[in-house]
């Protein structure tokens, strides 16, 4: 989310035909109100851990690929799972195509995994233009999330389904003070299909936006499919497709699309390529260096 986003998030919705993808220039700022999130895409991203095949993701609208928090993990307690750093040609909010900062920004994540199915994650975005000002007063590339979830695979007649529920604090563009944060509240059901090596996982996610000041509540629901192909024992590929509907007054539907081609490097180091397609706004371009631990 950067600072602020008025215009929110479209979550859920099924692989429907949509609209082509189009490219078109920077929504002004009263067209999209204050505030912005997973993605998430964010993506979040996240809102959910990095996996180093692909970049974190999506608390935040324009966070990297991965949907879901961090799996639960064999070892005990709590342990650093993952980060990830990387420089995106622009911030766009994909759940809303609305272009936060159409100038490079540079952004990075870190989760905790914890055996018993929590995760924690820090993420930050940060405008390479600052106009002279201080980082967290910069416009929409300044951002900081916070997010905490929780994850659980059940045997289900259907196979296992994966269920998710998190929380995320979204800390927009000025830092000091909360008139335009918005916190988060994600529920997602998935449900990985292992074809061969290829893994196809759908899913359908509900998400509430909870303005703490002048940020407007808001609904959405996303649903659509993410597939993971590894190449080579070090070259993967990674896609997300979906559709987002906003079920508040003046919502849009967006359709969003995230690939990826990440390259192993030695050690639990990667190196990714992503492309993220929004319907409507801005392509951004990013590399991203992450390491697994």
């Amino acid at each position: 989310m950067t600072s602020r986003i008025y215009s929110l998030a479209l979550l859920t919705s099924t692989l429907i035909a949509s609209p082509a993808f189009a490219q078109t220039s920077t929504v002004p700022v009263s067209a999209a109100p204050v505030a912005d999130t997973q993605e998430p895409v964010r993506t979040y991203q996240v809102a959910g851990a990095a996996l180093v095949a692909a970049p974190a993701l999506d608390t935040s609208p324009d966070k990297p690929i991965n949907l879901l928090p961090a799996q639960p993990t064999e070892k005990h307690g709590c342990h650093l799972a993952s980060a990830n750093i990387g420089v995106y040609s622009a911030y766009v909010f994909q759940d809303i195509a609305f272009v936060g900062d159409e100038n490079p920004v540079v952004q990075a994540d870190a989760t905790v995994a914890c055996a018993s199915g929590f995760s924690f994650n820090v993420w930050t975005s940060a405008a390479t233009k600052g106009y002279g000002r201080p980082y967290g007063n910069r416009g929409f590339g300044d951002e900081i999330d916070f997010t905490g979830g929780y994850g659980k695979t059940m045997h289900t007649p259907i196979g296992p389904v994966r269920m998710d529920v998190s929380v995320a604090y979204n800390v927009i563009a000025d830092f000091g003070t909360t008139k335009d944060d918005v916190m988060q509240l994600f529920v997602q059901a998935s449900r990985p299909i292992k074809v061969g090596t290829v893994t196809v996982t759908p899913y359908v996610r509900a998400q509430e936006w909870v303005g703490v000041g002048s940020f407007p509540n808001a609904f959405f629901l996303r649903g659509g499919t993410q597939v993971s192909i590894p190449l080579t024992e070090q070259l993967s590929f990674s896609g997300d497709l979906s559709r987002v509907f906003g079920l508040s007054r003046d919502g849009r539907n967006i359709t969003r699309a995230q690939l990826s081609l990440s390259q192993g490097i030695g050690h639990n180091w990667s190196l990714t390529g992503t492309v993220k397609l929004t319907q409507s706004a801005k392509h951004v371009f990013a590399l991203v260096l992450g390491k697994n631990f």
